[in-house]
């Protein structure tokens, strides 16, 4: 077994996201992600020297994103390596990208069961070029000295349970390998991370961030890869929680979440009972948000139009989302939710409508004080029709009236411009209204 090696960590592994591939005879998972952790960090440590590039990664859903790729090559003494030599190896590394290019082209990466490090021997035969060859071995831990009869037997030993290995293995070892690579067996964890896969219609990549993030909010800024995930002890904390909890005993979310009592009771109003229906309440909630964000976009400035005093109701709704106080963090790092997995984004949105029931315009609007959420939206969605009716009726008086203002202001064009303006601000309300009274569906 050569010292010296080649690993490769992508994120072009077709639907699986990111991916190992490394040299014949050094195929260990742990080991590996521990390496490329590293090298993420730092180029250069004390045993490799590493080199990236940013690519275009495909997900399962069609989007595309740019993901580094890392090639490492290790086991060498990099403190012993350095000047125009270091400069070759690192050279020579980075013309080795075409080569991976077409690698990753050959491999299926739709295989069933497909590891997460991939053995490809081609790595091993581009190790064949001078400026890696001769290159000093990483220094080991020399083993204690002992008496000769001592090594000895500890020889004999290591060849005897060699000999038993291969003898038990031997029936089931195939007579022929695959062209490029060999493909280990999943570990558990991955095991559960591809039945979540399936289960809930994504890829992996949205399963184990959305773990990780329902664990920890704070980490939802955080660039993980899946082989970093597979020994994350938040990740795997939360994969023995979801496998432990079936949907219909309680709906899909982090333990924080399970503590605010609010959502719990309207969760089970909701009688959110499937992964299905907790991903369409979240998809529901992030609706409302984007709505939220483009009524707040686009009433910016709505208090020039001059009409602050008006006693439209519309109108009014106009200015208050204008000048809403959303809370702190609302709104940082939000993205569309993949999972069914409810997280602190779903609790900051559920916060925001339920504050929103309070307001008195809304009251006003729906004749009546509910006094929770699920109550108001259902008040919201009976009251649907008479509401976009009432607003439709509002649109027109409101911006009739600064059309033709022209004593109050004598610029005709700035007068369509500011009516343009403030039709744009009811069409946004209309999507916002849309939006919320579609929350309690989740089917």
């Amino acid at each position: 077994m050569s010292t010296v090696y080649l690993i490769v960590e992508t994120p072009r592994g077709g639907d699986l996201g990111h991916r190992f591939l490394s040299s014949p005879g050094h195929g260990v998972e742990s080991e590996i992600a521990i390496l490329a952790n590293e090298a993420n960090r730092n180029l250069i440590g004390s045993n490799y020297i590493a080199v990236s590039q940013t690519v275009r990664q495909t997900l399962a859903n069609g989007t595309i994103r740019n993901g580094t790729e890392c090639i490492i090559l290790a086991g060498i003494d990099m403190p012993a390596i350095q000047g125009a030599k270091q400069d070759q190896v690192i050279d020579q590394l980075n013309q080795l990208f075409p080569k991976l290019d077409n690698l990753i082209k050959s491999i299926n990466w739709s295989l069933d069961n497909r590891s997460t490090v991939i053995v490809c021997k081609e790595l091993q035969s581009w190790l064949d070029h001078e400026a890696f060859r001769d290159l000093p071995a990483a220094k080991t831990i020399t083993p204690p000295q002992g008496s000769t009869q001592i090594r000895w037997l500890y020889l004999l030993g290591a060849i005897t349970i060699a000999l038993v290995v291969f003898f038990y293995l031997y029936p089931i070892i195939p007579t022929r390998l695959p062209e490029t690579a060999e493909v280990s067996e999943p570990n558990l964890p991955e095991k559960q991370l591809n039945t979540l896969t399936k289960e809930w219609s994504c890829n992996q990549d949205d399963v184990f961030k959305s773990l990780l993030i329902a664990k920890n909010w704070d980490r939802r800024r955080e660039n993980i890869t899946l082989p970093q995930a597979l020994i994350n002890s938040d990740v795997l904390e939360m994969l023995e929680l979801v496998n432990k909890e079936k949907v219909g005993e309680r709906f899909r979310a982090s333990q924080s979440l399970i503590k605010d009592e609010g959502l719990v009771q309207f969760a089970k109003k909701l009688s959110l009972t499937s992964d299905k229906q907790c991903k369409a309440f979240r998809a529901n909630l992030y609706s409302v948000w984007k709505g939220h964000k483009e009524l707040k976009k686009k009433t910016q400035g709505i208090n020039d139009h001059g009409l602050v005093q008006d006693d439209d109701l519309y109108l009014k709704l106009l200015l208050l989302f204008s000048k809403y106080p959303d809370g702190p963090g609302f709104g940082d790092h939000f993205a569309e939710p993949k999972t069914p997995l409810l997280d602190q984004q779903d609790l900051m949105i559920y916060k925001f409508l339920d504050d929103v029931r309070t307001k008195t315009e809304f009251q006003v609007l729906l004749k009546k004080n509910d006094q929770d959420l699920f109550s108001f939206l259902k008040s919201f969605q009976s009251n649907q029709t008479s509401t976009i009716e009432g607003l439709l009726g509002s649109r027109k008086n409101i911006c009739d009236k600064i059309r033709n203002d022209s004593k109050g202001n004598p610029n005709k064009e700035e007068r369509e411009k500011k009516s343009s303006a403030m039709n744009d601000s009811y069409e946004a309300l209309e999507i916002f209204f849309e939006s919320v009274s579609k929350v309690n569906i989740c089917n």
